[in-house]
């Protein structure tokens, strides 16, 4: 009986009562068009990358099969095989650059919906857009300098 009257217990039907005037989708920081539209464009530019990552996986090796075949004097293969490491080392910049953008547009859009009140899903994407941008840009100047 204990068992019972506990599982009762739990099985009542709960009502939420929302405030007059409520609705979800007015106050949305990102539209729904937003998911409607780039999920399906971020798995196929996912599909389509890896695709291409894996022709140019194939390619190379083929071409070092190649070049192994020809036997290749020792310091054309040593400049065949070595991978360019001089950007590499940048990509935590990058990465670096990319997230503090992302930060910094949250806190903006965060004290703009507090200050000033606007909570605008468009406004928002703009935002995280242009300082995305902007990393991007800082980025590029870093490596043409380099």
């Amino acid at each position: 009986m204990g068992l019972g009257a506990a599982t009762l217990s739990f099985a009542q039907k709960v009502t939420t009562v929302l405030p007059e005037g409520y609705d979800p989708d007015r106050n949305k920081i990102i539209p729904d068009k937003v998911f409607e539209i780039g999920l399906p464009l971020l798995v196929l530019f996912v599909l389509a990358n890896s695709v291409v990552n894996i022709f140019r996986i194939r390619a190379e090796n083929k071409l070092k099969e190649k070049a192994f075949d020809k036997q290749l004097s020792e310091s054309a293969l040593v400049a065949l095989f070595s991978e360019d490491k001089s950007l590499t080392r940048y990509g935590y910049l990058k990465w670096f650059l990319v997230l503090a953008a992302l930060g910094l547009s949250f806190i903006f859009l965060y004290i703009l919906d507090q200050v000033a009140g606007i909570r605008s899903g468009y406004l928002a994407l703009g935002i995280i857009t242009v300082s995305l941008s902007i990393a991007f840009l800082i980025y590029y100047n870093i490596i043409k300098n380099k």
